[in-house]
């Protein structure tokens, strides 16, 4: 268990960078189109000609799904969604093949092979690690909505929904 535990803090410290960049990213884009949906689309008759208009189109059908409401939230979401959860889901991606792939190529794989530690602590605390930026970005999502003004109950939902499309990535 040291070894495994040793393994997550040793990729923890060299995401200490990029990750949270991904994270802060992702939920200041959350906070943007939570402010400019506020901002553009502030009275409903507004909201449920952005709304009609999409739900019109099957290629925003296909991408977005279908609309639930015309409430600022409900277009937040149905906004901003699909961007926020390819970039969580990009970010997991990009954090497994990092601690795989890449340690493969560049040797690091033999080296942690050499020590005495389980052949599945590398991917294990792969896993832990972006299980783990999954949950601080669910986090920081819902933040980034709450800061824009939306309601608590939604934006942790908002959240929790973008987190969860990433670790099904």
């Amino acid at each position: 268990m040291s070894g495994m535990m040793g393994l997550l803090l040793v990729q923890a410290r060299r995401e200490r960078v990029l990750l949270p960049v991904w994270i802060l990213s992702i939920a200041f884009l959350g906070f943007i189109i939570a402010n400019a949906v506020a901002t553009e689309f502030g009275d409903e008759a507004a909201r449920t000609a952005i709304i009609t208009v999409a739900g019109a189109s099957p290629a925003f059908l296909f991408v977005r799904g279908l609309p639930d409401g015309t409430t600022v939230g409900a277009v937040v979401f149905f906004q901003g969604y699909a961007f926020t959860a390819v970039l969580a889901g990009l970010m997991s991606t990009f954090l497994v093949i990092r601690h795989t792939r890449t340690d493969e190529e560049l040797g690091r794989a033999e080296l942690i092979g050499s020590v005495p530690v389980r052949r599945a602590a590398p991917i294990t605390a792969t896993l832990i690690l972006g299980g783990t930026a999954n949950l601080v970005l669910a986090v920081s999502v819902a933040a980034g909505y709450v800061a824009a003004g939306l309601p608590l109950s939604g934006a942790i939902t908002a959240g929790r929904q973008s987190a969860r499309w990433a670790r099904s990535s």
